[in-house]
């Protein structure tokens, strides 16, 4: 079965049974995702308070199994699993479990075609070898929920707001992007006891967690670290051309498309004529008039 095939949970779990996990992850995630508007607005009620539900448990469960499609370690699924196990986490647990990805889609897309369309769409990016690292959760659509988020956004941009993080992070995933990959990875990975504690808690925790990014950002000049590197040896590019050639299948399309377009330019200047041949090959002038 392909992707194009898919129209609802029973096709898009055949498909998935075919798939790696992180593909049931992926698609589970980007699903609850697109629903996020809806459950922050929801949230804002009465009721889910009395039952200790909030916002923040949502967002906790959709931040783990973000990060959860980029790092397969250990503790990162630890923390996934714990965080859609977490009592006040029973609305989205299942954008946490890679088994749940077809309930997922289905609980989003419901009867509308135009939804499951957009389900699909991500399954063909994947089954085509693409991330969908970069491509929006709409496609290139409006999300139907636009009332919902900007009366959340209003909401999250209160002065003194623990969501003002979460803000930024939603709104880079609206597009489908990390808004800081390695800092999600640390955010995940705080403990189970913390985030008990409250938004609040974990706003200051976030916090710390942000300057120690940008102090690492600052403590490492990549520019200036590339620069310092020797050169490669002849022995060792060839070395890695075999092993590019020998496993180009496996690469990321991203990957891939690079290699081809350095293959290009390389061939390109190759092909050039260099102006200092161009004046090599011209005749000298003696100075004197040939007429």
């Amino acid at each position: 079965m392909q992707a194009k095939d898919i129209i609802d949970e029973k096709t898009l779990e055949t498909w998935l049974k075919t798939r790696p996990q992180v593909d049931s992850i992926t698609i589970a995630t980007r699903a609850y995702l697109r629903l996020g508007p809806l459950w922050f607005q929801v949230m804002q009620q009465d009721w889910p308070r009395s039952g200790d539900l909030t916002s923040f448990s949502v967002l906790r469960v959709l931040l783990t199994s973000s990060v959860a499609c980029k790092y397969s370690t250990d503790d990162v699924k630890s923390s996934a699993a714990s965080a859609a196990s977490a009592p006040d986490s029973a609305p989205a647990a299942a954008a946490a479990a890679s088994s749940s990805a077809a309930a997922a889609a289905s609980d989003f897309a419901g009867d509308s075609v135009a939804a499951w369309a957009l389900v699909r769409v991500d399954c063909e990016q994947l089954e085509a070898g693409q991330t969908l690292d970069g491509f929006p959760l709409w496609h290139n659509g409006e999300s139907p929920y636009l009332a919902a988020w900007t009366e959340t956004q209003t909401l999250w941009s209160a002065p003194n707001s623990p969501y003002a993080f979460w803000l930024r992070w939603y709104q880079a995933a609206l597009q489908g992007n990390h808004l800081n990959l390695p800092l999600g990875h640390d955010i995940a990975l705080i403990p189970d006891a913390d985030w008990q504690k409250g938004p609040e808690h974990i706003a200051g925790l976030i916090a710390v967690l942000e300057r120690k990014s940008e102090n690492a950002k600052d403590a490492f000049p990549i520019d200036s670290e590339l620069s310092n590197l020797p050169a490669a040896t002849k022995d060792q590019r060839a070395t890695f051309v075999q092993a590019v050639t020998a496993h180009q299948e496996h690469l990321p399309a991203t990957l891939s498309a690079l290699l081809e377009f350095c293959a290009a330019e390389i061939s390109r200047l190759q092909g050039r004529n260099h102006p200092y041949d161009r004046q090599r090959k011209k005749p000298k002038r003696s100075g004197k008039s040939v007429f």
